[in-house]
């Protein structure tokens, strides 16, 4: 049975636990987690982030949170328009960005099973730390809980390269860590659905290597030992704490441009034998 919360998008942030997005800036640096916590601002990409979710995932509520401005708000009259959406508690959207939420709605039919659930919270304690999660689409069956999460993007063109850089296996492992500590049985196979934000609005499905999950754990777990200690000492270093100077090493692509006719004989001998 899902002991998730049904809790709003503004209270569960303000929870003072980590998420998995808290954490992938804390593997940037502790300093980059404290400054975004402090400066957590509202931004183009996230209103689309929330607008698309809206649609796709509840899109029976989709008319309870948004109502499509058609006006000009450079006007007085649009402005006004704009405001008494805002005041009726509505996000106003565009008719363009209906276009967008309509084209992702019908590209991700079929991609997030029925009987799932959307946007439930859930809060563990692991290893001495808070942590939360929130995934987009959670479904049980046979008592295992099958997590799937909805990314929009450019391109899916290259996204198995982005999926490690933008730290997706570590919100993979997160998440999975969160519900097994509540005594939830999951499959580990997190399904992250990504979807194009413009025609065609291509999808492509992808989970991490599970060869990885392992490890990744351990990195998960080390830096949640590393968070604890920052709260207990309010010490929140960067990434490189010595600032001490060191060279900067320099890409192999470069460094064949720079010095297309160097002569490594003398280094390796006249057989070459560099290794």
């Amino acid at each position: 049975m899902m002991n998730g919360q049904q809790i709003t998008n503004e209270e569960y942030h303000s929870l003072p636990s980590i998420s998995a997005t808290g954490l992938k800036t804390f593997l940037k640096s502790p300093a980059h987690f404290k400054a975004q916590k402090e400066n957590n601002e509202d931004t183009p990409a996230f209103h689309a982030g929330r607008m698309i979710h809206s649609g796709v995932l509840e899109p029976e509520t989709f008319n309870d949170h948004y109502a499509v401005f058609e006006g000009d708000r450079r006007t007085k009259v649009g402005k006004e328009d704009w405001q008494a959406i805002m005041d009726e508690g509505l996000e106003p959207i565009k008719t363009d960005e209906l276009d967008i939420v309509e084209g992702c709605q019908i590209a991700t039919q079929g991609m997030f099973p029925v009987g799932g659930q959307a946007e439930l919270s859930f809060s563990t304690v692991i290893d001495g730390v808070e942590c939360r999660c929130r995934p987009d689409w959670l479904v049980e069956d046979q008592g295992v809980y099958r997590i799937y999460d909805l990314k929009t993007c450019q391109s899916v063109e290259g996204i198995d390269s982005l999926f490690y850089k933008y730290g997706y296996h570590i919100q993979q492992v997160f998440y999975c860590m969160v519900l097994e500590s509540l005594g939830m049985t999951v499959d580990r196979e997190m399904q992250f659905v990504f979807v194009e934000k413009k025609p065609p609005f291509d999808v492509v499905v992808r989970t991490m290597d599970m060869a990885l999950y392992d490890a990744t754990e351990v990195i998960v777990r080390n830096a949640l030992q590393r968070y604890k200690a920052c709260l207990e000492t309010d010490q929140w270093p960067g990434i490189e704490p010595d600032r001490t100077l060191k060279q900067a090493v320099c890409p192999s692509w470069i460094e064949s441009g720079l010095m297309p006719d160097l002569d490594m004989s003398e280094f390796y001998g006249d057989d070459n034998a560099a290794c």
